[in-house]
């Protein structure tokens, strides 16, 4: 903008002289300003991917600005380690960032709305518990090239391990022996001590075995009289993390498979269910005869489908003190005498092909 002045000089004696004198004002123009995000945001699972969202508001001094957003490719974070160059690859190809753009024109205030996606699939390789973070630098522009970043972060958990009986597995209770999926809560089931315990809640757990890894949830099977005599007293099947009580030590079943008496169970459908029987305490229920724990609030109840259902029961959280025993939760962690224990046992009880 140009101002132009006409400047006049008098003598004492009448006489005049006047000039112009122009000034140029250039105006100067405000970034705009992105504020922090408030993340990292957890992703959840939605139709198989892992979808997260988050909001950054920004703003301008200059009304009449218009702006446009971009983001960086995507870094990531992994819990358990570093990522190969080929992990962070197929990782980026697989990550979709989304941005929605509220503008401030008129109004000095605006916002980026971000949706982030990927397949479950990409995080196969995660383990139950881990959490991988992935942060995007995202930016917000004005018409005049002046603009302003901000990292933001997404974080996808592997959700734990299924910890949980198969369906058609038979539960001790007072009125019998009972498949886990018809027990309901108030149901009575008796535990080693001798204890009558009710039923608090029944989880539900859906296994695909397409979207996950076969050693974490294909069953393990337990055949009859592997762990002593009618111990179990039929074939048993349940989650690979789920512990048994052999000669005083929780074992996981994973940890117990030997290919013979014990092995991990391949004829099971894509989708399957299954169940877990939480009582008032971490106790050790009777299930084909074996002495199996009961659920324990160490892991997150999201994983379950009926989660909600635990939730308006227990508003506050149920938290529940393990059992007192040394957990073994893989092979090399079981005692030698166990497994010495099993496998003359799996000789006996092995078909002649397989005992040779």
């Amino acid at each position: 903008m140009k101002l132009t002045y006409q400047i006049a000089a008098v003598d004492p004696y009448g006489s005049t002289s006047q000039q112009p004198v122009t000034f140029t004002i250039i105006g100067a123009n405000d970034a705009p300003v992105l504020g922090a995000d408030t993340g990292p945001h957890a992703a959840a699972d939605l139709n198989h991917q892992e979808v997260a969202s988050a909001t950054l508001d920004f703003s301008d001094l200059d009304l009449d600005d218009t702006h446009t957003t971009s983001f960086g490719a995507p870094a990531f974070s992994w819990s358990g380690g570093i990522l190969t160059e080929t992990q962070q690859a197929a990782l980026a190809a697989a990550s979709q960032l989304t941005p929605v753009l509220a503008d401030s024109s008129g109004t000095g205030s605006g916002s980026i709305g971000l949706t982030y996606a990927a397949p479950d699939s990409a995080f196969d390789f995660l383990q139950p518990g881990d959490t991988l973070t992935v942060s995007y630098q995202v930016t917000v522009t004005d018409n005049h090239q002046e603009s302003s970043t901000q990292p933001v972060s997404f974080v996808v958990t592997a959700p734990p391990d299924a910890v949980c009986f198969f369906p058609g597995t038979r539960i001790r209770t007072t009125s019998g022996e009972v498949a886990v999926e018809t027990l309901i809560r108030g149901d009575l089931v008796v535990t080693t001590d001798g204890r009558t315990l009710p039923i608090c809640w029944l989880g539900r757990q859906t296994v695909s075995t397409r979207f996950a890894d076969p050693l974490r949830v294909l069953p393990i099977r337990i055949k009859a009289g592997a762990l002593a005599d009618n111990v179990p007293a039929n074939d048993l099947l349940l989650s690979p993390d789920h512990a048994l009580l052999v000669d005083d030590v929780l074992i996981q079943a994973g940890a117990l498979v030997n290919g013979t008496s014990i092995v991990r169970e391949k004829n099971v459908p894509v989708t399957f269910t299954y169940y877990h029987v939480e009582v008032e305490d971490h106790s050790l229920i009777l299930a084909e005869n074996t002495p199996a724990e009961t659920f324990v609030d160490n892991v997150n109840r999201l994983a379950f489908d009926n989660w909600a259902e635990h939730e308006s029961l227990f508003p506050d959280g149920k938290r529940i003190e393990e059992l007192c025993y040394s957990r073994a939760m893989g092979h090399r962690q079981v005692p030698q005498r166990i497994r010495a224990l099993l496998a003359a046992r799996a000789s006996v009880t092995a078909p002649p092909h397989l005992a040779a």
